[in-house]
């Protein structure tokens, strides 16, 4: 667990300098740090203390500085208005924008991977589908988790490599929101389930649009589920604008 105590260093600082040649150091802290926020033990408006690590980790102040620089891309950590590195709130609508951007995203890169697909592509994804299931049938949500962000980056495998690098940066920065995943019904568990089969078997037939569509709709429910966890009367319209579009409708239940 981090010692989190505030001090008076500015981010700006830490986006300005320049970082180590030598940051494996800073590699690992980056992780650490992570790994706190996204398993809770740093809770949101904890201020990250820029001497308090150093000491702590026994780490220069540059690759720290490249630690926090990081997981402010991500959008973890937040500057407030002193300035200070802050564990970024859990907010309804930054949660909406990240799945609008999936949405956009991981739809048009099924739709170019698929017409790329090689039979062991779809083998591939055939196989993290049954995965997924398995794992959420025996209770082991750290390999359903795994398997799950497996799955999606198999069906953006033949797209562009800015578009992958696109969605995952987007994936990294939704990843606080993964353990509500544990406290959604049953209900929501099995549509998912339903979901990545009816993605995995539209793949494997050549019915792109409904590959398509499905996948709109699958990201839409997630983020509904979500958003009901943080703020069950947030308005994500956001999210039905972009299912519209993409999927012709605003329909979760097909």
């Amino acid at each position: 667990m981090i010692d989190a105590r505030a001090d008076d260093e500015s981010v700006d600082q830490a986006q300005s300098e320049p970082s180590s040649a030598t940051a494996s150091p800073g590699f690992d802290l980056y992780d650490q740090l992570r790994n706190d926020i996204l398993d809770g033990r740093l809770a949101p408006g904890t201020v990250i203390s820029q001497v308090q690590l150093a000491k702590q980790m026994g780490v220069s102040r540059t690759p720290l500085r490249e630690a926090i620089r990081r997981l402010q891309q991500e959008g973890l950590v937040e500057a407030d208005f002193n300035r200070r590195a802050r564990v970024a709130q859990v907010d309804p609508s930054t949660l909406e924008q990240i799945f609008t951007e999936r949405i956009m995203h991981e739809t048009l890169a099924l739709g170019v991977s698929l017409q790329h697909m090689r039979p062991s592509d779809l083998d591939e994804i055939d196989r993290l589908s049954d995965e997924m299931r398995e794992s959420k049938t025996a209770g082991r949500f750290d390999e359903w988790d795994e398997a799950h962000r497996a799955f999606h980056r198999q069906l953006a495998l033949r797209a562009s490599d800015h578009l992958r690098s696109r969605i995952s940066l987007l994936t990294q920065q939704g990843a606080r929101f993964r353990p509500m995943a544990e406290n959604t019904s049953d209900r929501s568990w099995t549509a998912w389930d339903i979901d990545h089969e009816k993605i995995a078997q539209a793949c494997r037939e050549g019915r792109r649009r409904d590959a398509i569509a499905t996948l709109a709709r699958h990201l839409a429910r997630s983020a509904t589920s979500l958003l009901g966890s943080v703020a069950p009367e947030y308005d994500a319209i956001q999210v039905r604008t972009i299912l519209e579009i993409v999927a012709g409708d605003v329909s979760l239940d097909r």
